[in-house]
């Protein structure tokens, strides 16, 4: 797998444009890093962190990784939470009275930056959190490790797509290597999704509780 700083050689070397160098390059692979990540349940990048509840809220915040994704929660007693998949479905759950109390949580939700927790437990309760985590910041020595090998080219079609794009702009009829580029991007980005398995990376199916307790 290439480091940050080889697919910039490869980049630059097709672009040719002395207005770019290796930050252009970096800054563009972390916008592609965030963009494919939001898009795409990477297996190398699901985390487990816990987290802590209070007993004076319903929620506490999520891991600062914490991207997308919270697939499976389970208790110090490793008893599985039910993971729901917003606030507002945690409070239909629970009659809409977030702050009503038990002697543990039995759901969660996610709303970044916080974790909604119900009931809110009477004794403080450590709950471990499965689910995608944020790509690490690219710098010259990083490769993007999350990709799945035999896919550098991805990355380099998305800053070649973009660095074209910036060059083109305000150019009047086609942009010739702005659709290029972003088709070779796009037809890649297929064939990644068509490369992972499928329910690798999906939630866990819902414990079944009653709806209200």
């Amino acid at each position: 797998m290439l480091n940050a700083s080889q697919i910039a050689d490869k980049v630059l070397d097709i672009v040719q444009d002395p207005s770019f160098d290796i930050s252009t390059v970096l800054a563009e692979l972390n916008a592609f890093a965030a963009h494919i990540t939001s898009r795409v349940l990477f297996p190398a990048l699901e985390a487990e962190a816990n987290v802590v509840t209070v007993t004076t809220a319903a929620s506490v915040n999520l891991p600062d990784n914490f991207q997308r994704n919270l697939f499976h929660c389970r208790n110090a007693t490793g008893q599985p939470v039910t993971v729901l998949t917003s606030k507002a479905q945690l409070a239909r759950r629970c009659g809409n009275d977030l702050a009503q109390t038990g002697p543990r949580a039995l759901s969660v939700a996610p709303a970044a930056p916080l974790l909604w927790y119900a009931p809110i437990p009477a004794v403080a309760e450590t709950l471990t959190l499965s689910y995608h985590r944020k790509p690490d910041v690219i710098t010259s020595a990083s490769t993007l490790s999350f990709l799945p090998d035999g896919f550098d080219d991805l990355a380099i079609n998305w800053v070649c797509w973009k660095l074209y794009a910036r060059i083109e702009q305000g150019t009047e009829g086609n942009k010739t290597d702005t659709s290029y580029y972003s088709n070779l991007y796009l037809g890649m980005l297929e064939e990644l999704r068509l490369s992972i398995p499928q329910g690798v990376s999906m939630p866990s199916p819902p414990v079944s509780i009653p709806e209200r307790w």
